[in-house]
């Protein structure tokens, strides 16, 4: 989130374990003060309009 608003960053799908380990693209969102994961409909993104799930500050 930057200024109060969602910012597609990237997608992705956990496995068949429901496991995900993903490095986020800091170089285009190092002003962003945390990152969040919104559950999205096949064919909303990048308009992050489902719900919150997970929000963390970036350190």
């Amino acid at each position: 989130m930057i200024d109060g608003q969602k910012i597609y960053c990237m997608e992705f799908k956990p496995d068949a374990q429901g496991r995900v380990f993903i490095q986020i693209p800091i170089r285009n969102w190092a002003n962003a003060p945390s990152v969040s994961i919104t559950l999205e409909d096949t064919g909303t993104i990048p308009n992050a309009t489902g719900e919150m799930v997970l929000s963390s500050p970036l350190i």
